[in-house]
């Protein structure tokens, strides 16, 4: 994947959303192309890292439009990736966090006369399939049926950010697929995931697979689209499919772990998620499997991110290498 560094170099970047894991690799790979990075946080605490290599954080809660198209001021481009991944919450609270958040900023975005405007979504916007066929940018979307609070809401702020842009403000969205990777300091879903294998806290798998990209990837993939993108397009920024099965035999073999991992049917997950649900509310737990989560058992989130490469030069690095990083990362951290 090739950057021009020329077009970086003391670009004017503000970054919502820094503080997690693909935030914080986004910022480091900025500030290494030279850019003037400043990221909006809402506790200036959780955001040493950042300060650390060079970023410039501002503490806004993102309430008051005015206040966040001052601090939007002087921005070339804008990376919005603050939101709410979450499957235990109500609809409510989803939206506040994926829809009503994404139009707060793009408003004051408008009003700052940003040029550049790249949104974060999800691939759960673009769709999943029974069966283990890569779906594309072009593919209907089918998961509507599920009810997932997290996943509708992504999907309404993806489409909310296309229809926002115009003439003033260019806005590209991109599609990252489940990240994995090296410093996954604020432990992401799937980092978690992979922790608990290596510790032989997983013991069984279901029917389904997922399509896993290294964080590093993705960063570069959101300069690729910020520098290349077509405006009201969205890529898909994906790396390899795997089935669960196949996904958990790679982590025994680069991690060197001879452990059983038994296939279960999906109605066990079901019935599992929903006691933990009911455990949860009676002991205030938060279950490792959830009703929407064990709802999505049982699809492939298989993807093919054709576009992105013929169009951005996007082009993700092997899986081994990834999967190898990752494990490196988390026996250092669990040491």
């Amino acid at each position: 994947m090739t950057i021009d560094s020329k077009y970086w170099l003391k670009k004017r970047v503000l970054i919502t959303g820094a503080t997690g894991f693909l935030g914080y690799h986004l910022c480091q790979l900025l500030i290494q192309q030279g850019c003037r990075v400043k990221a909006i946080v809402r506790e200036l605490s959780r955001a040493q890292r950042l300060r650390d290599i060079g970023v410039n954080c501002v503490q806004n809660s993102c309430a008051d439009i005015d206040s966040l198209a001052s601090e939007f001021s002087d921005t070339e481009i804008l990376f919005h990736l603050a939101g709410l991944v979450d499957f235990q919450e109500s609809i409510d609270i989803l939206k506040r966090g994926n829809v009503e958040l994404t139009k707060a900023v793009l408003q004051a975005a408008q009003k700052a006369e940003i040029p550049r405007f790249v949104h974060t979504s999800s691939i759960v916007a673009i769709g999943a399939s029974q069966t283990k066929r890569g779906l594309n940018e072009e593919d209907r979307w089918e998961l509507q049926s599920l009810n997932i609070p997290y996943i509708n809401s992504k999907r309404e702020g993806e489409l909310l950010a296309l229809s926002s842009s115009n003439s003033k403000m260019n806005v590209v969205v991109v599609n990252p697929a489940s990240v994995i990777g090296p410093e996954d300091w604020t432990t992401s879903e799937f980092g978690r995931l992979c922790r608990r294998y290596w510790h032989g806290q997983i013991r069984f798998y279901f029917r389904g697979g997922a399509n896993f990209v290294d964080v590093r990837d993705t960063a570069i993939g959101y300069l690729l689209a910020a520098q290349n993108g077509r405006e009201r397009e969205r890529y898909i920024l994906s790396g390899t499919n795997r089935t669960f099965r196949e996904f958990f035999a790679d982590l025994a073999a680069i991690g060197q772990h001879r452990r059983w991992c038994l296939p279960l049917p999906l109605f066990v997950a079901k019935t599992g998620a929903t006691l933990a649900a009911r455990l949860r509310k009676k002991k205030k737990k938060h279950p490792r499997l959830s009703i929407d989560q064990a709802k999505m058992l049982g699809w492939y989130f298989f993807y093919d991110h054709a576009k992105a490469t013929r169009e951005l030069n996007y082009q993700p690095r092997p899986w081994s290498e990834t999967i190898q990083d990752t494990y490196q990362f988390w026996m250092k951290r669990a040491g």
